[in-house]
């Protein structure tokens, strides 16, 4: 039987625009994938202007200074990052910017942290975020004064302004840790993970613990600089009154407590756990996505009465941060089971014909709402017939993955009839005009063994992709109907044939493999074949033309292939 690579989804639009620092992810060949509204202002680019445009295109080097290296030394950054997975907090840097494209350079200066993402921990590195905070204010008048010795300072009052920008520059740093740690976390062990290491330092707190809630229980799943809870605070109810986290998610607000008698003269019963520690604040915060509570986050501080309002501005963005990733890891949570049903319902009944050798690839969508259209099939009637089916319903949503079963499961019981392909075409089609709103593009083939011939149906779909065994390349440029379930003026589908013999290739595919908004059809259909002309063999052709057409593995439409070699028996 063969199987079915699935992938897994991203997405980081959600996480950025909740940031009000500079943030940009590029991918290995340095071009935007995303980037947040503060990006687009720093670089005073629109969002399409920079979406899928290569760093240095959308940010070119001044041509007519030299000593603007930002471009270069940023590009170098990146690849060391993409390379080696270690993080780079880059020395001060000079990148001049056109506010407007083609217009003059502004010289500006850049605090600029790279970093890369994983979309799992064990795996490779995909993508690398590029965080720049803008200094240039700050050097200008600097430089300003030690031109001109206007208004000299001294050397402590240097010293002051250095320090208080130095722990500026420290604070975003952190922010921007916690902001990657939750970019890369597709779980909520992940996003505890981002809480104890980087997010509780984001607060300036000493010790925190992440607490998760399932139904009427609570349970920590991490904890920094916090003595041993016991197995009794481990897991336990969700019940007002006894603890501060149940608290804080029944009342949706936050408790902050300046000190530790404040602390105890609330929830006396913890006086074991709390005395035992050095901690003078704590604050919890709930975790909601705005329709549920997901949790509660606690954070200790080591200084007493300290919760200014930078401080509680801080905190209020830690918990809005955590639940946005935390929801989006229930999200992706859904959007795996989801998928992982329709690779099931795809795998399911495939025959493994004698007389073809066959692969197949589905790659679902980045985003949920539009994966589960995308569907194969592999029936074999006899022993010297094969049907060969992929198709792509014309729909997105809920109702999408209900609409592809259907067109699937007509379209085998009148395979099984042994059937012509534009019969099989016809029927299909009417079934799915009579009793759906939607309608569905599909190539229908069919081999017979005996005959050596293939006989397809095309009805709007892409044209499939007939490879000989001398490497002869050839797109089957026939369509014979309008897409099934569109009411047909001609009554019937028309075929086409071909003879081939043992070792000859077909690739069926969807439009999401190879369409892109920026090109022509022709053009897609050209990378197609460039694509598999360097294609080493047919072994994984399928896995070798989804990596050379999306190398960066995103894509905004389902991606299935089914792949048919002529076997000689």
């Amino acid at each position: 039987m063969p199987s079915v690579a699935g992938g897994p989804l991203v997405g980081f639009d959600w996480l950025l625009d909740s940031i009000l620092s500079p943030l940009a992810i590029v991918d290995h060949d340095l071009r935007l994938v995303a980037v947040n509204d503060s990006y687009c202002m720093a670089g005073g680019r629109a969002r399409e202007r920079l979406v899928g445009v290569r760093l240095i295109e959308a940010f070119p080097e001044n041509p007519d200074d030299p000593e603007d290296t930002g471009p270069r030394d940023l590009r170098e950054s990146l690849l060391r990052v993409l390379e080696s997975g270690s993080a780079e907090m880059m020395p001060l840097q000079r990148y001049d910017v056109q506010e407007i494209v083609d217009g003059p350079f502004i010289r500006r200066f850049w605090s600029i942290t790279t970093s890369p993402v994983r979309r799992k921990p064990d795996g490779p590195i995909e993508f690398a975020v590029i965080h720049a905070e803008e200094v240039t204010s700050f050097i200008d008048e600097r430089l300003r004064r030690a031109a001109t010795g206007e208004g000299s300072q001294t050397a402590g009052q240097t010293e002051a302004i250095d320090t208080v920008f130095g722990r500026a520059l420290r604070h975003s740093a952190t922010l921007n840790s916690f902001a990657e740690a939750l970019v890369k976390s597709s779980t909520s062990t992940d996003v505890a993970r981002a809480f104890i290491g980087a997010g509780i330092d984001f607060v300036g707190g000493s010790g925190g613990a992440f607490v998760t809630r399932d139904g009427d229980r609570l349970t920590i799943l991490g904890r920094r600089g916090i003595n041993d809870v016991g197995d009794a605070w481990t897991s336990f109810p969700l019940a007002t009154g006894r603890d501060p986290f149940s608290d804080a998610i029944v009342r949706s607000e936050p408790l902050l407590f300046a000190n530790r008698p404040q602390f105890l003269a609330a929830y006396p019963s913890m006086a074991d756990q709390i005395m035992a520690t050095d901690n003078h604040a704590w604050a919890v915060l709930p975790l909601s996505d705005g329709t549920s509570h997901l949790g509660a986050l606690g954070v200790t501080f080591e200084q007493p009465d300290l919760f200014s309002t930078l401080v509680q501005l801080d905190l209020q963005n830690l918990a809005a941060l955590t639940s946005q990733a935390m929801s989006r890891t229930t999200l992706l949570a859904d959007q795996t089971a989801t998928i992982e049903s329709i690779i099931r319902v795809l795998e399911a009944d495939l025959d493994d014909p004698s007389t073809v050798a066959t692969e197949i690839l589905y790659r679902p969508a980045a985003s949920l709402p539009h994966s589960g259209g995308d569907w194969f099939d592999i029936i074999s009637t006899d022993d010297r017939r094969t049907v060969l089916a992929i198709g792509d319903i014309a729909a997105h949503g809920a109702g999408t993955t209900g609409e592809m079963l259907r067109a699937r499961a007509t379209l085998q019981s009148h395979a099984l009839q042994n059937e012509s392909s534009s019969e099989i075409a016809s029927r299909v089609s009417a079934t799915l005009h009579r009793f759906t709103d939607t309608f569905a593009t599909a190539c229908i083939v069919v081999y017979d063994a005996d005959e050596h011939t293939l006989t397809w149906t095309n009805a709007g779909h892409p044209y499939p992709l007939l490879i000989t065994t001398e490497g002869d390349m050839e797109l089957l440029r026939e369509t014979h109907g309008p897409p099934l379930g569109i009411r047909n003026p001609n009554g019937s589908y028309g075929r086409g044939q071909r003879i081939v013999g043992p070792g000859d290739t077909l690739v069926l595919y969807t439009d999401g493999l190879i369409e892109r908004r920026t090109e022509d059809l022709e053009a897609s259909f050209n990378r197609l074949i460039a694509a598999t002309r360097r294609a080493p063999d047919r072994e994984l052709l399928a896995e070798h033309l989804y990596r050379s057409l999306i190398p960066d593995g995103v894509h905004a439409d389902d991606v299935a292939i089914l792949i048919a070699t002529i076997r000689s028996v």
